[in-house]
């Protein structure tokens, strides 16, 4: 049993129904958040009991798992990647078998789009459309494709990772502002890997210059440093342009609601908060500014500038 549920056994002389379980339940998580998830089983325990601290840990733990594939959110890039060459295969043989039997391409298709929505991932396409031969076949490429559920699954495990963070209460002002370290962790991981492999990458022009990748992509707007220059550039050259015309600039603050935060900014848990999580608060935003705008536009206010969107501390 881990340091801190040691402690409060020992502490209150009783015994969990089932020790065991809780920590296995507990080593579902990443190893820097279990003490956490050990304190919140402890303070739910000592407050409302075991039964109120069992039904917590497993709805949070159960949120670790990822559908019908095996995989946790916390599963290292080897393990996805051995799941990915693995399903891939799978299904191609899979395909192949329901085409060879049935001889129906769209049947065989929407078998192979059942067993990649049951992983919790979405199709290439919306099969309740018509598409050519060509488009359903270039769709099964990408999904027999391992480098596909690979991006794909990790895409997944980012935003359920900083969904669990936010319900365990880890990002905030007061702890770890704006996403969690592991997820700022995994990213330089990510980062790092690309940069090696493009150093060791070379592109050939029409001219036969043998260049190397990475100084290309350190010179295009990939950079983030020269990204940045090139969003001030055109900055100043709206700046300029109203300026030209008479135009007065105006700067405008639109805040998700209460119920879109999970910690306040002194640290505490908002019971106000509805689960959202930040693709939903940006959906929201996107929507009240396009609101704004159809209002504007019908009086005749016609605007240009810059929309930019910048995270709360949660």
């Amino acid at each position: 049993m881990t340091s801190v549920l040691d402690a409060a056994l020992e502490k209150s002389h009783l015994v969990p129904v089932d020790q065991k379980w809780v920590t296995k339940r507990v080593g579902r998580f990443p190893l820097a958040w279990q003490p956490t998830v050990e304190s919140e089983y402890v303070h739910i325990w000592e407050k409302a009991g075991f039964s109120d601290a069992n039904v917590r840990l497993r709805e949070l733990s159960d949120q670790m798992l990822l559908p019908n594939t095996g995989l946790m959110v916390s599963s290292d890039r080897k393990v996805v990647e051995g799941y990915a060459e693995v399903i891939s295969k799978r299904l191609e043989m899979e395909f192949t078998d329901f085409k060879k039997r049935t001889g129906d391409l769209i049947f065989s298709v929407n078998c192979v789009k059942d067993e990649v929505v049951k992983r919790g991932l979405t199709f290439p396409l919306d099969l309740e459309k018509e598409y050519t031969k060509e488009q359903l076949i270039a769709a099964l490429a990408r999904v027999f494709d391992p480098h596909w559920w690979r991006r794909k699954i990790a895409v997944i495990q980012g935003r359920k990772l900083e969904q669990i963070a936010r319900d365990l209460k880890l990002v905030c002002r007061h702890k770890q502002v704006y996403c969690s370290n592991q997820t700022v962790s995994n990213r330089k991981g990510q980062l790092s890997r690309n940069k090696r492999m493009l150093e060791g990458l070379e592109v050939v022009s029409d001219t036969d210059d043998v260049l190397s990748l990475i100084d290309c992509v350190e010179a295009s707007v990939a950079n983030p440093e020269n990204r940045r220059a090139e969003l001030m550039a055109r900055m100043r050259g709206f700046e300029d342009v109203a300026n030209h015309l008479g135009h007065q600039g105006i700067f405008f603050t639109l805040t998700a609601p209460s119920k879109f935060h999970a910690i306040h900014s002194k640290g505490y848990q908002n019971k106000k908060h509805q689960g959202g999580d930040p693709r939903e608060v940006q959906q929201y935003l996107c929507r009240v500014w396009s609101e704004v705008r159809a209002a504007w536009d019908r009086d005749g206010i016609k605007t240009y500038g810059f929309r930019v969107v910048e995270p709360h501390h949660d």
